[in-house]
């Protein structure tokens, strides 16, 4: 979440769709009032349950861009929709890999310029 705050500086205008985990969805609503946090729970639930949501009609219809925070392969599929459909599509991810699926959704699109992927290496100090 970190990695997606100190990259996409959401604003109040913003919608953020989080999942997590029972204790981590109590958390991130207590510390980010205006997230959407649903609960996720065994492998790959909080990931399932993002994509309940994950619409991409209502996405388009409604945002001019959707950025995912994750390099979870899950998400290829939506992200490879939504960029094919024209809608500007990023990808934030923290310290860990980024899924090949994922990778290869964000180089694929309807204007065939790779969507921004940003990595951010918590290691190294951040520059504003």
């Amino acid at each position: 979440m970190q990695a997606f705050e100190i990259t996409c500086r959401p604003g109040t205008q913003d919608q953020v769709f989080c999942a997590a985990t029972a204790m981590a969805a109590y958390h991130v609503g207590t510390i980010r009032p205006g997230y959407r946090v649903l609960v996720g729970r065994g492998k790959d639930g909080a990931d399932r349950r993002l994509l309940t949501v994950a619409d991409a009609d209502f996405f388009i219809r409604r945002f001019q861009r959707v950025v995912v925070g994750s390099g979870d392969g899950i998400f290829a599929a939506l992200v490879d929709d939504l960029r094919s459909r024209g809608m500007k599509v990023g990808v934030v991810k923290g310290r860990g890999a980024i899924s090949t699926n994922l990778y290869h959704a964000i180089g694929r699109g309807f204007d065939a310029a790779p969507a921004p992927l940003v990595t951010l290496d918590f290691n190294k100090p951040f520059a504003a």
